[in-house]
């Protein structure tokens, strides 16, 4: 029960209106008495002081994102961060949790040196990852491009199995994945100058 029971929705800026003439409803609408800003607060739900739900004038709604929520049950939905990505997750009639994969994360294009090992994504994992890579040569007119895919897997605590695939033609550059302390590391090695990297990051929750 609040501490202050709002008995007059008027008194406190807005206008509740029941409608009980029409089968389609709204059988209860809440309104403002005047317009709010996009960015501005419509509606807010505390639990003790955390918000725990949001409408903004325009319409968006804020969730809090959560890390693990306990007690999940059909019908639910809400914002989970599994391993430094945020998912939208849902609980399904069967009372399975969905996670719905966002989309993926880019990095660079990121410099790389002939004959030297580039870091182009470090992060922590602890699944699989798949990166769609881009490697472009920046002085060719057009430029030129190469692609392929990664793929790497956690195998145990210092491991990290990973795979190749796809090399478009013409590729002779060095491809490394390194794990060390829970952190994944894709290095290239250019074979020759004015090379740089883009890579799209894909990971499993």
């Amino acid at each position: 029960m609040p501490r202050r029971p709002v008995l007059n929705d008027r008194r406190v800026g807005a206008l509740r209106v029941p409608t009980d003439v029409a089968v389609t409803g709204p059988a209860d609408e809440l309104a403002t008495l005047t317009t709010v800003n996009d960015t501005g607060v419509l509606h807010r739900k505390n639990n003790n002081g955390t918000t725990v739900h949001q409408v903004l004038g325009d319409g968006r709604h804020v969730l809090p994102i959560l890390s693990t929520p306990s007690g999940t049950a059909a019908g639910q939905f809400f914002l989970e961060e599994i391993g430094g990505v945020t998912y939208v997750a849902y609980v399904d009639s069967g009372g399975t949790k969905r996670l719905l994969q966002p989309t993926s994360t880019t990095f660079g294009p990121t410099a790389l040196v002939s004959g030297v090992a580039t870091a182009v994504d470090s992060f922590a994992l602890s699944t699989t990852v798949e990166w769609l890579v881009d490697i472009n040569l920046t002085t060719a007119v057009p430029e030129r491009h190469t692609g392929f895919r990664m793929l790497a897997s956690v195998y145990d605590a210092t491991t990290v199995d990973w795979s190749f695939y796809g090399e478009t033609a013409n590729f002779d550059h060095d491809i490394d994945v390194t794990y060390a302390a829970g952190t994944v590391t894709l290095n290239i090695t250019a074979s020759g100058a004015n090379y740089e990297a883009t890579v799209n990051r894909f990971v499993m929750p």
